[in-house]
């Protein structure tokens, strides 16, 4: 029986290798920096009984994760574990924190959530410097003061599953006046546009696709009557094509506008994709820009411009235009006589 001290001495070896080997593992995948002096102090061995846990680590990855690779910092003499081509580097964190707190689309609660997640991906010195550089932004957060619906998330998930299994569901849906009807759709698509997340929905009451703001959507669930695919496959929302030519998420008719702009001419050719310069900008004349876009959401946009816009083509839509501004004239004269 003289091996069995050998033995349990051995087993015991190789429990405290395989616990100290967990530990290292636990540790790169959490983002940090670890030292190899750190690391034979903490478990009371040699520095290349540790060397040789690296090793066995990096051919372990090497056959099993090849989609990470564990680095040696020379500077710092500290191993770290690197992704190839998945999760993401801190300007990339960084970056998609500041959209989603720009866009105020989402209540607090949700925004501190993702971005905390995001944060985790990154290591404990790159999160900090991220935390910092957001700081500001995110305690002075103000989300948009009319979201009806603060269960977004799933909102967004559930009805871009919808998009997808073409379910025919029934809606309960808070108009701007505050009433509450119930709509029966085919959920088509699923955009964000101007702060909000909108829902693109063909019903066969009026025949047609409807846009609904999405976080006034107060009930939603299947409904027991399904709207047969030969109505509303006609009605196919295509979304990147239909983005380039919707303003304000107004749809309308299809139409080419000329107009000469003084304002910044890159804001223009932003806020419509389907554009182009017909004439340069100089300090003598004003640039003449061609659009495709719907109407209704263009002629908005092209109202907030002020005198910094003349509209030449089409004639009908430059009579709208005149028309709407009259409009706005005569009732600011009316409200000017009764006072």
């Amino acid at each position: 029986m003289a091996f069995l001290p050998r033995l349990k001495s051995r087993v015991s070896g190789l429990i405290a290798f395989s616990e100290r080997q967990l530990f290292i593992y636990q540790q790169l995948t959490a983002g940090r920096h670890i030292q190899k002096s750190q690391l034979a102090k903490q478990f009371a061995v040699d520095a290349r009984t540790i060397q040789r846990d690296f090793a066995s680590l990096r051919a372990f990855m090497d056959e099993y994760l090849p989609e990470y690779t564990l680095n040696y910092d020379r500077q710092n003499n500290s191993y770290w574990l690197s992704a190839n081509g998945i999760g993401l580097n801190k300007a990339q964190c960084l970056c998609l924190i500041k959209i989603l707190t720009a866009s105020r689309a989402l209540p607090k609660d949700q925004l501190t959530e993702l971005s905390n997640r995001l944060l985790k991906i990154l290591d404990a010195k790159d999160a900090q410097k991220v935390k910092q550089l957001i700081r500001s932004e995110q305690r002075t957060y103000q989300p948009l003061r009319n979201l009806q619906n603060k269960d977004l998330m799933n909102l967004i998930w559930n009805f871009s599953e919808y998009t997808l299994l073409h379910r025919t569901i029934r809606i309960d849906y808070r108009n701007q006046a505050g009433h509450i009807k119930t709509h029966t759709i085919i959920p088509l698509a699923l955009t964000f546009s101007d702060n909000y997340f909108y829902l693109i929905g063909y019903t066969n009451t009026y025949q047609k696709n409807i846009i609904y703001r999405l976080d006034r959507i107060i009930d939603y669930h299947i409904s027991q009557k399904s709207i047969p695919q030969s109505e509303w496959q006609a009605h196919q929302w295509n979304e990147g094509l239909t983005k380039k030519k919707l303003q304000l998420m107004y749809p309308g008719k299809n139409v080419t506008i000329l107009f000469e702009y003084r304002g910044v001419v890159e804001a223009a050719l932003d806020k419509f994709p389907l554009s182009k310069i017909v004439q340069e900008k100089t300090d003598q004349q004003p640039a003449v820009i061609e659009v495709e876009a719907y109407d209704t959401g263009a002629m908005m946009w092209l109202l907030s411009q002020k005198d910094m816009v003349t509209v030449l083509e089409p004639d009908w839509f430059r009579e709208q235009m005149i028309t709407t501004l009259q409009k706005m004239l005569n009732k600011d004269r009316k409200w000017l006589n009764h006072d």
